[in-house]
């Protein structure tokens, strides 16, 4: 069974570039930007907020770099 994707375009990932609707962004730390904007918002980036936010990945491999992407832009990540 084929399901069709509902995305309009792709990105060409230019930083100058905002991202509209439906546009994937490509490369990791931009879509992790966009995911979790509100991170360094400690009134923000609750619990509820991270679970609002989720990423499916096909491997555990993909999952630790998004977690380390993330956790990079935590405030006081060494």
């Amino acid at each position: 069974m084929l399901i069709e994707n509902p995305v309009e375009e792709l990105s060409n990932d230019d930083e100058d570039e905002e991202l509209r609707p439906g546009v994937i962004p490509r490369g990791l730390a931009r879509m992790v930007d966009e995911m979790y904007a509100d991170i360094s918002n400690p009134e923000i980036a609750n619990d509820e907020y991270f679970a609002n936010r989720t990423i499916l990945t096909t491997t555990n491999a993909v999952v630790q770099r998004i977690n380390e992407a993330v956790a990079q832009r935590l405030e006081g990540y060494p």
